[in-house]
């Protein structure tokens, strides 16, 4: 009998389910705001839409909030 595997598989990365809070403040075409964990963790502060990806990689990551 074949049973699935714990978690889900996509490829040879194992999938997971992250839940983020995002504020974004949106002043003409730039924008601010800060990406949260779920689970009350770090708050990681971003500026611009490269500073937003940035920012959920790293609470993706677990990474530093040092930088915007």
């Amino acid at each position: 009998m074949l049973c699935a595997p714990a978690s889900p598989r996509v490829g040879a990365v194992e999938a997971r389910t992250v839940r983020l809070r995002v504020d974004v403040v949106v002043e003409g075409s730039v924008i601010s705001g800060e990406v949260a964990d779920r689970d009350g963790g770090a708050v990681r502060p971003f500026a611009g839409r490269l500073g937003l990806i940035a920012a959920i990689e790293l609470a993706l990551d677990g990474g530093s909030t040092d930088e915007p």
